[in-house]
């Protein structure tokens, strides 16, 4: 983070760097951050990384930095970018979960049960995506054993009405695997269709119970 602030009009001390580092990932303190069991020794596993923006402006301000909210989190991704290029930097945990939804979403376009069923639905592309994610961040193991959320939602196709049509709806059964090495640090992110079949719309409704 100091080597970033070299770009910058303001050159961060070293100390400030490393105190202004620990609360952007969640510690009142460099030593705690340091002392914390949570936190692994190895971050090169790391994927996703939530910063605690809010604790991050408050530790530059007791530092009496010049540096903003927008410029904080700047030198922030810098530093990621250099020392774990392949780690994504949030600003909060909507914009990881957004992520996450995202991440979701071109996995299933893209599994090959999931693309098979939608071939066979004479459509003119794709309607809807609905695949709801809600992560339990807390729930995640600090431990690297993995979280497995359950998602089931549809892809819906926009039917050809040139075409015969043999349904447009394909239900989804997929999980999303997260595993956590530190407060704020994602290592495992692993997405897995289970079952992808097209609705036919057959039901039992209107038929009279014997």
């Amino acid at each position: 983070m100091r080597a970033a602030s070299a770009q910058s009009p303001i050159l961060l001390r070293l100390s400030h760097a490393q105190q202004c580092a620990a609360a952007a990932l969640g510690y009142g303190t460099l030593a705690a951050f340091q002392a914390s069991p949570d936190e692994s020794s190895n971050l090169s596993e790391a994927t996703h990384v939530v910063l605690e923006v809010d604790r991050l402006v408050a530790c530059s301000q007791e530092l009496r930095g010049l540096h903003d909210e927008k410029g904080l989190i700047v030198l922030i991704r810098a530093a990621f970018a250099e020392k774990l290029p392949g780690v994504v930097v949030h600003s909060s945990l909507d914009q990881l979960e957004d992520a996450l939804r995202d991440r979701v979403q071109q996995f299933v376009l893209n599994e090959e049960r999931a693309t098979g069923v939608m071939a066979q639905t004479n459509s003119d592309g794709i309607q809807e995506i609905y695949l709801p994610l809600d992560v339990p961040w807390d729930d995640i193991p600090l431990d690297g054993e993995l979280l497995e959320i359950p998602i089931n939602g549809h892809v819906s196709m926009k039917p050809d009405v040139e075409r015969p049509y043999v349904g447009h709806r394909i239900d989804i059964s997929a999980t999303l695997a997260l595993g956590r090495i530190g407060r704020a640090v994602l290592s495992t992110v692993a997405c897995r269709v289970k079952s992808a079949e097209l609705d036919y719309h057959w039901s039992d409704e209107g038929e009279e119970e014997l």
